[in-house]
C-alpha cells in the first residue's frame, strides 16, 4: 500500500508525508482507491456538435456559425484571435452557461457548451488523433479527432481536479497507484510514501490474510471485449476447481464474458460472480473461501491514449500482445495500472476477513510480487495420449510391445490410431509413463521392459482437466 498526502499552507501547495491523521483533525480530504472516473466527465460527438452548434447560434461576436465551420476554420489565424478574444471578455473563467439552457427551448443546448467551444477552438494537435486542450491552470480536455461511435467512444472528455486549495491535507490511500494520474486527478503533484515494501505486501497476503493464491494461465486474456474469452476452458477450469475444493466457488470477471457464461448456462457453477466494473468499494465476497479471476482488463488502446492527451503527451503502442505489449513509459504505467493493479484488486476481494481464501487467477497479469502458492493450467491430452489411452482401456496387463503393429511403410511396429496418427514404439513408452506417473497406471520390471497394468484408466480425462506444477 502506499499513502498519497498533499498538504496546503497558505495559497501555495507543498507537498509532504502526513502518517497520523488524527493531527489533522476537521481538516482531512480523505480519497480511497484511485479517482480516475471520479473527475472525468465525457461527451458524445452528437453531443458536442449540438452543444457547440447552439453556443455559436446563440451569442453574437463569435466569428464561426457552427461546429462544422469552427472545425474547418480555426485554423485561421484572424478568425481564432477574434474568437480567443471574445472568451477573453464575455467568458474569461469560461463559466457554466446556465442563463442559456434556462432560456433555450433547444435540447442541444448545454451548460458546459463554453468549454466544450473553447476546447475545441485552442485544441493543440498531438498528432496521433488527438488533441489536448488546457483550459486553466489544472483543468484540461482530450479530444478524440476520430471516435469509434459503434463503441460510445466520446469525442471530448474534461479532466476537472477538484478543488483543494483550502484543504489543510489531502490523503489518498492507493494500493496501487499510477502517481501521474493522481497528478493529473488533483491537479497537484502529490508524492507519495511506500508503506509496505514488496516483501512485505507479499507477507501481508500470504500469513495476514491466509490467501493462497495459484496462477492459472500466462497468457494476458484480455477480456473486457468478450473477443477472446476461450468459454470451454473457463467452464473446464470453474467445474474443475469446484470439483477439487468441493465447494461452489465465487467469480470475478469481465461484464461480457459473463454474459456468455450467461448465454452458455454454466454460471451454475459458481456462487455468486461480479465483473471488474463491480469491484470498488465492494466487500461482497470479503468472507469467500474460494474463489476465481477469470481474465484481464484492458479498456482499450483508446483510453490509455486518452490519458496521455490530459498529460499533454502521445502514447501509442509500440509493439508485442499480450503480457508482451509495449507503449511508450507513460502507457506502460498505465497499462500497468488499468492490468496489473486491476487483477490485484479483484485478487484482494476475496477472504478479507483475514481467515483466508483459494483464489485461482486465470490470466498472467499479476504483479510479479504477489506469492503464489501454486501454478497450473486448463490444458489436454495431446491426440497421442489419447490414442495410448483407447489402446488399453480395455486391457488388464499389457507390454508396450502389445500395442504395437506392423504399419505400411514403417520399418519398425508402431501404433496406428484411429485418427490417422502413427506413435513409434520410443512415443508409446514416453505416454505410458505419463501415465504411471499420474497414478492411473502401475508398471513392474519385466526383463528389460515393464509390465503395466490397469489401475483406473477408465478415470483419465478425454477433454480438458486442470493441471497443477
Amino acid at each position: 500500500m502506499r499513502l498519497l498526502s498533499l498538504h496546503s499552507t497558505g495559497s501555495k501547495s507543498q507537498m509532504c508525508l502526513r502518517i497520523y491523521v488524527r493531527e489533522y483533525e476537521d481538516r482531512v480530504v480523505a480519497i480511497d482507491e484511485s479517482p480516475t472516473s471520479a473527475f472525468t466527465e465525457g461527451f458524445s460527438p452528437d453531443e458536442v456538435a449540438s452543444a457547440v452548434s447552439n453556443f455559436l447560434d446563440t451569442h453574437e461576436g463569435l466569428p464561426f456559425d457552427n461546429y462544422t465551420d469552427l472545425l474547418e476554420n480555426r485554423s485561421d489565424k484572424y478568425r481564432r484571435e477574434d474568437a480567443e478574444k471574445w472568451f477573453e471578455t464575455h467568458q474569461p473563467d469560461l463559466a457554466l452557461d446556465v442563463t442559456t439552457v434556462m432560456k433555450s427551448r433547444d435540447r442541444g443546448s448545454h451548460t458546459k457548451a463554453p468549454l466544450m467551444t473553447y476546447a475545441l477552438l485552442v485544441g493543440r494537435d498531438l498528432g496521433n488523433g488527438w488533441e489536448h486542450t488546457s483550459i486553466n491552470e489544472n483543468q484540461v480536455a482530450a479530444r478524440n479527432r476520430d471516435p469509434n461511435t459503434e463503441h460510445d467512444e466520446y469525442e471530448l472528455t474534461f479532466l476537472i481536479p477538484p478543488l483543494l486549495d483550502d484543504a489543510k491535507n489531502v490523503i489518498g490511500l492507493d494500493g496501487t497507484p499510477c502517481k501521474r494520474q493522481w497528478d493529473l486527478c488533483l491537479g497537484h503533484s502529490v508524492k507519495y510514501w511506500r508503506v509496505l515494501t514488496d516483501r512485505e505486501r507479499g507477507s501481508y497476503i500470504r500469513d495476514v490474510l491466509n490467501q493462497q493464491i495459484y496462477q492459472m494461465s500466462v497468457h494476458a486474456k484480455v477480456y473486457s471485449s468478450g473477443k477472446w474469452v476461450k468459454l470451454e476452458k473457463d467452464r473446464a477450469l470453474i467445474k474443475g476447481i469446484g470439483e477439487q475444493e468441493r465447494m461452489l466457488p465465487d467469480l470475478i470477471t469481465s461484464q461480457k464474458a459473463i454474459k456468455q457464461y450467461q448465454d452458455e448456462n454454466f454460471l451454475n457453477t459458481v456462487d455468486e460472480y461480479l465483473h471488474y466494473g463491480d469491484l470498488i468499494g465492494s466487500n461482497q465476497f470479503g468472507d469467500s473461501r474460494l474463489g476465481i479471476v477469470i481474465g484481464s482488463p484492458h479498456y482499450g488502446d483508446t483510453y490509455l491514449e486518452k490519458w496521455g492527451a490530459f498529460a499533454n503527451e502521445v502514447v501509442k503502442w509500440e509493439g508485442g500482445r499480450g503480457m508482451d505489449k509495449e507503449y511508450d513509459p507513460f502507457g506502460n504505467e498505465l497499462l500497468e495500472e488499468m492490468r496489473e493493479s486491476e487483477v490485484l484488486q479483484a485478487v484482494m476481494r476475496f477472504g478479507r476477513d483475514g481467515d483466508g481464501a483459494k483464489i485461482f487467477v486465470s490470466t498472467g497479469a499479476i504483479p510479479e510480487w504477489v506469492p503464489r502458492a501454486g501454478r497450473g493450467k486448463v490444458t489436454e491430452y495431446s491426440d497421442g495420449m489419447k490414442s495410448v489411452l483407447n489402446a488399453i482401456e480395455d486391457r488388464t496387463e499389457w507390454k508396450s510391445s502389445d500395442l504395437l503393429t506392423d504399419v505400411e511403410g514403417r520399418k519398425t511396429p508402431a501404433l496406428d490410431s484411429e485418427n490417422g496418427e502413427v506413435l513409434s514404439g520410443r512415443r508409446v513408452q514416453g505416454h505410458l509413463t505419463t501415465l504411471c506417473e499420474r497414478g492411473f497406471v502401475s508398471r513392474n520390471k519385466n526383463g528389460n521392459g515393464y509390465v503395466y497394468r490397469n489401475e483406473c484408466v477408465q478415470d483419465a480425462p478425454r477433454g480438458l482437466f486442470l493441471e497443477f506444477e
